[in-house]
């Protein structure tokens, strides 16, 4: 059985702190659970442009709001308190965080401690 804390990983390898998101690793590769289980911080700005190549993903928004924009603009989505979103077909979006967001994602196939799956995802509010 595995237990863990977020309060236990703050500080290790496991917690892993960008400008715009930080993100705790719950359950990771190491772990041989199949997935990696993430609770993630995405702070207000709208981020780069996202895509997972490698990776599978679902979150669920605990709290906050933001809009995930897929092709170019045509697709809004619209995420607040208890939707789930999958990205299912390694879509590409950008995400538009009104209010701080906090989500429970997971991997497939599971993230290791520090890697990201994706290290475009960037605060890009201060560009020029």
């Amino acid at each position: 059985m595995i237990v863990r804390t977020v309060a236990d990983l703050q500080g290790t390898d496991r917690h892993i702190s960008k400008p715009n998101w930080s993100s705790t690793r719950l359950i990771v590769a190491d772990d041989h659970m199949g997935f990696s289980m993430h609770v993630t911080r995405i702070f207000p700005g709208q981020t780069g442009l996202t895509e997972y190549a490698d990776h599978l993903e679902a979150a669920y928004c605990i709290t906050g709001h933001a809009t995930l924009v897929f092709e170019s603009g045509r697709t809004r989505v619209e995420i607040n308190p208890g939707s789930v979103y999958a990205l299912d077909a390694h879509d590409p979006h950008t995400m538009i965080v009104h209010n701080e967001l906090l989500l429970v994602c997971v991997f497939s196939p599971p993230l290791k401690a520090a890697e990201n799956a994706n290290d475009r995802f960037r605060d890009t509010r201060a560009a020029p």
